[in-house]
């Protein structure tokens, strides 16, 4: 079965976790890189910061001339970072 994304929006059907997952974050300890771009909107820039605070050791990496979908829109660059994250850890 294909996911519907209905958890989004469907609260009877999907019921809230008593902790969200944003309060468990400290709770990741595997290398972690975060990507954002440099075009994202303002939501999604607080998203990656708290993602890059939260998670102990995160690595924020800002790709320019890019907006939310970077594998899309700069898929070379966004390549490029998890290659070379992927060799570092």
């Amino acid at each position: 079965e294909r996911f519907s994304g209905g958890n989004i929006f469907d609260h009877a059907t999907y019921p809230r976790p008593s902790r969200l997952d944003c309060d468990r974050l400290n709770e990741i300890h595997a290398p972690t890189l975060v990507l954002r771009g440099g075009l994202d909107t303002p939501e999604f820039v607080r998203r990656a910061n708290l993602l890059t605070e939260e998670i102990a050791g995160a690595r924020l990496e800002v790709i320019p001339d890019a907006g939310h979908f970077i594998n899309l829109e700069a898929p070379g660059v966004f390549n490029r970072a998890v290659d070379r994250f992927l060799k570092e850890v």
